[in-house]
């Protein structure tokens, strides 16, 4: 991964992630951990693990996920989420008048009674 005088070029890890990409996913399609598969493979990559799973997250997961999507699964489907329950509306914001006018004195102060 390193050139001429030890220097690293942008992007060669992501080329030697996406190198080993198929066998990256047979793995995490038979269920081996993320780190376990990092561990095996770290020399290699060259790359620590939070950006091991960054490309994993990017490259491999997604693609496994929608290919998942259309495939049918042996859970049983799960139940309608219930629809939220109706907000009630108050007099003012529908439009109708209040039986209690809204008053403003602005000399009022805090006084408790006149806030409630």
């Amino acid at each position: 991964m390193k050139e001429k005088g030890g220097v690293r070029r942008r992007g060669m890890a992501r080329v030697v992630f996406l190198a080993h990409e198929a066998k990256f996913r047979a793995l995490i399609e038979a269920g081996y951990p993320l780190l376990s598969i990092y561990q095996e493979h770290a020399d290699e990559l060259g790359i620590g693990y939070p950006q091991f799973t960054r490309y994993v997250n990017r490259y491999l997961l997604d693609a496994v996920l929608h290919q998942r999507k259309g495939a049918t699964s042996a859970r049983p489907p799960t139940a309608t989420p219930r629809p939220p329950d109706p907000v009630p509306v108050s007099p003012a914001a529908s439009g109708t008048k209040s039986s209690i006018p809204f008053q403003h004195n602005p000399d009022g102060g805090n006084n408790r009674d006149d806030l409630i």
